[in-house]
């Protein structure tokens, strides 16, 4: 894999907008840079301190920006 290849992190502003838009919407997420409709990708689960969570990235195949969250239903 090329490092060009390696998606880089939503900022924080963009992460937020895309947390609204999976609270608030029964549509896809989009990408707040260019409206593309974020990739959902499998879910992961992760154990923090005897919890689990589940996890999954949601990246953008133009931007090839990336966001992990567990606020995806």
């Amino acid at each position: 894999m090329r490092s060009d290849d390696t998606p880089t992190v939503f900022s924080r502003e963009e992460a937020n907008q895309i947390r609204e838009m999976i609270k608030t919407s029964k549509d896809p997420p989009r990408c707040p840079r260019c409206d593309e409709k974020l990739e959902i990708g499998p879910a992961a689960l992760h154990k923090v301190r005897g919890e689990e969570y589940t996890i999954r990235a949601l990246t953008c195949p133009v931007c090839r920006r990336l966001l992990s969250t567990k606020q995806i239903p």
